[in-house]
């Protein structure tokens, strides 16, 4: 049987993405195909030298404008999706769902069920987050930075603001709101559940994607910033946008945005890297602690069962409802050098072996030749 080609919408882009991470996922999904053995190329590459691929596959919407003559052509187009099924390209799945050959691979299995009742003809299916090894390589570099943040923050507060004058909508938000911030690991869906019938809502596909992309960018906002408050005590250094200055306090230091390749040296001279996992990413992984993993700097991150049943005690964990924790574990962790540095060579070792672009290329095939 002959190989299946794979054409890589702008596999070999440089820029793309919020400090360049989409480019890179590009980049290294091509990469991946190729270090798998498998026919892999540049979408531009196979129009160019007139490759007849059978899969054109990119990250979000990269390659948006070449989706109609693909499908049309009745080629298997492949969108990855490294957010909520229900964020902001919600209407392009929708629209696309209409395809037998369009398949959207998603991060996590969170919103599978409310995508089965609000996209019941999209075919999806589970392909978490991976790591260059190559690129997040180990470097002999001193530990200079006790904790690192790599996060944009956003502005939740002018978002809420503009629902008060809707008193019904206001209260809904806030209460669904409150009820994931005391518990992290529901999914947005749990929570809908939950409440639709005492509310008495029945949404739409626009008004459910509406809702869910509001609170759930509150509380990953209002996450974020608990977490850093809590680690008012202890020498945390957040590389993110401007916003940032508004909230901390104490000895926590805003250092601006880090470009994509400028971050790698800044993981590798970090003791600890920190992450608050999204509820979109409940089951799922992040390319940060994954990155984090490979260059052997220590992780810790939401107590989420997802994460711990892969990564188990090779990484550390606190609770993301309280943040009560979150000082005392990353004091303890900076104390223990041996420790710390075991476990990050452990997690190492499981992200190399499990999570890099190579093993998701060939889940990926295997999609497409089973029997």
């Amino acid at each position: 049987m002959n190989k299946i080609k794979y054409a890589i919408y702008h596999g070999d882009s440089e820029t793309g993405g919020v400090y360049n991470v989409l480019a890179s996922f590009l980049r290294g999904i091509l990469k991946g195909f190729q270090e798998a053995d498998l026919c892999a190329y540049t979408y531009q590459e196979c129009i160019e030298k007139n490759i007849d691929f059978d899969v054109a596959l990119g990250f979000n919407v990269a390659g948006i404008e070449n989706w109609g003559k693909v499908l049309k052509s009745g080629k298997i187009n492949v969108l990855w999706n490294v957010d909520s099924i229900f964020g902001q390209n919600f209407n392009v799945f929708n629209e696309c769902s209409k395809f037998d050959n369009f398949l959207l691979l998603n991060v996590s299995t969170s919103d599978f069920l409310p995508a089965n009742n609000y996209l019941p003809n999209l075919k999806h299916c589970f392909m978490p987050h991976a790591t260059d090894k190559d690129l997040w390589k180990q470097k002999d570099l001193e530990k200079e930075h006790d904790l690192v943040l790599f996060s944009s923050l956003r502005d939740y507060e002018t978002m809420l603001e503009q629902y008060k004058n809707n008193k019904f909508l206001f209260g809904l938000i806030n209460e669904m709101v409150e009820i994931m911030l005391k518990q992290p690991n529901l999914t947005f869906w749990e929570v809908f559940v939950m409440i639709k019938n005492s509310c008495q809502i029945n949404l739409n596909l626009n008004d459910y994607a509406k809702l869910s992309h509001i609170v759930c960018f509150i509380v990953e906002q209002k996450q974020k910033i608990k977490l850093i408050q809590s680690l008012a005590n202890l020498n945390v250094k957040v590389f993110g946008n401007e916003l940032w200055k508004k909230y901390i306090k104490g000895k926590v230091q805003h250092m601006g945005a880090t470009d994509f390749n400028q971050s790698i040296d800044v993981m590798n001279k970090a003791k600890i890297s920190l992450n608050c996992q999204i509820s979109a990413l409940n089951y799922g992984f992040h390319e940060r602690f994954l990155n984090a993993a490979s260059v052997a700097t220590f992780n810790l991150v939401s107590a989420t069962p997802f994460i711990q049943q892969e990564f188990g005690d090779s990484f550390g964990y606190f609770n993301q409802s309280t943040f009560e924790d979150i000082e005392q574990k990353a004091q303890y962790y900076l104390s223990n050098d041996d420790e710390r540095i075991e476990k990050a060579k452990n997690a190492q070792k499981i992200v190399h072996e499990k999570h890099l672009w190579k093993n998701r290329a060939l889940a990926i095939n295997e999609l497409f030749t089973q029997v």
